[in-house]
């Protein structure tokens, strides 16, 4: 714990997986309330503003090649939710299944799908 400067507990210290020396590194930390979700709020916080990820970045159109194979699931939300963030992670490894989020301010796909309620769930099925 001293190594990586942990001086209260939960604390969750983020940092890049290429860094050489990890312990020295200017990384974020996260100190906070002792419950399961706190600490899972945090983490994603952090997946959603400091990744790149594609999948993970709220969509803005659905194109035709996105439809092509498998079975697209659009997680409508609102935007300061992170619940696709979450369904996303717990499915990244299904090879035909597309997860992607919608958020509530992308009012061209809320109304093509006629969401009312957020969270909302679409799925899409090809042949």
């Amino acid at each position: 714990c001293s190594e990586y400067r942990i001086g209260a507990f939960p604390t969750i210290r983020f940092f890049d997986s290429q860094e050489k020396h990890p312990a020295s590194s200017d990384s974020k930390y996260f100190v906070g309330r002792k419950n399961f979700d706190s600490l899972l709020e945090s983490i994603l916080s952090y997946i959603d503003k400091h990744t790149s990820l594609p999948a993970l970045q709220p969509l803005q159109v659905v194109t035709s090649d996105e439809l092509a194979e498998g079975v697209v699931c659009l997680v409508f939300e609102k935007h300061d939710s992170y619940i696709g963030i979450e369904i996303i992670l717990d499915f990244i490894s299904e090879k035909n299944l597309l997860i992607r989020r919608v958020h509530d301010k992308n009012n061209a796909l809320v109304k093509e799908y006629s969401i009312l309620h957020f969270p909302s769930l679409v799925l899409q099925v090809s042949k």
